[in-house]
């Protein structure tokens, strides 16, 4: 499917002025944001203003069909668990899901870790294990 161009300033515009974003819009701007080509500060003013307006179900629900289908589907034909941080708590905290998946690994277990860059804490998942040289 081919999208036209997001015009961020045009969904930030009309997030700020309290309106809720249609289907085909919100979720043009998440295929834009999978795509890793938008300018970060955009996207940031978007998402902003997205959380200041306050998310629909509606739009929560176009954003997770845009998100599942570029998901990547694994295939795992053994129990295994996943260790995943909160985020988002706000206390800077340190990330320990991480290092809960090491030791869980280091016990036997069969771990799937997922994560991402620190957003609201001091480290995310990927910032550890870079650091570990993972």
């Amino acid at each position: 499917m081919t999208s036209s161009p997001v015009s961020w300033s045009l969904l930030t515009e009309k997030l700020t002025s309290g309106l809720d974003l249609e289907r085909d819009e919100i979720q043009g701007a998440m295929r834009e944001i999978l795509s890793g080509q938008s300018d970060i500060d955009s996207v940031k003013s978007f998402l902003l203003a997205l959380k200041a307006k306050g998310e629909t179900s509606d739009e929560v629900g176009a954003l997770v069909e845009v998100m599942y289908a570029n998901a990547a589907p694994i295939n795992i034909t053994e129990r295994a668990v996943d260790t995943v941080g909160t985020g988002g708590d706000g206390a800077h905290t340190i990330n320990i899901s991480t290092t809960a998946a090491i030791i869980a690994a280091a016990a036997g277990a069969r771990v799937v870790k997922h994560g991402n860059r620190a957003v609201s804490s001091k480290s995310g998942a990927s910032d550890f294990l870079e650091a570990l040289g993972v």
